[in-house]
């Protein structure tokens, strides 16, 4: 299954951005952020270990159990000087792997 969507929270990370000089076909990583205080969904971007962006909120929910088992790879797509698309690609799941993260009680 694939995503592309526009890099969110660009206006906040400006600088990281422009300091990692993203290129379109540049690997990109995501990883929650589960301590976020406005989204306790929210997907960091990164382009090798800076932060670039934010996963934007409509996809945060379909991304998180993939960004969570490791079973997602992205990249920048169209870039222009305040932002990008990025692609994802998530793999299928393992056939012994939940269907969804659960709570342990």
């Amino acid at each position: 299954m694939n995503f592309q969507f526009e890099l969110a929270g660009i206006s906040h990370r400006h600088a990281d951005y422009v300091l990692a000089n993203v290129q379109r076909g540049d690997a990109l990583t995501l990883k929650c952020e589960p301590t976020n205080k406005f989204d306790p969904n929210a997907i960091m971007v990164f382009k090798d270990n800076i932060q670039i962006g934010y996963v934007p909120k409509t996809h945060t929910l379909l991304l998180k159990a993939a960004v969570l088992s490791d079973r997602v790879t992205s990249h920048a797509d169209a870039v222009w000087p305040r932002g990008c698309w990025v692609n994802v690609h998530v793999k299928p799941k393992e056939p012994d792997e939940p269907t969804e993260n659960r709570a342990v009680a």
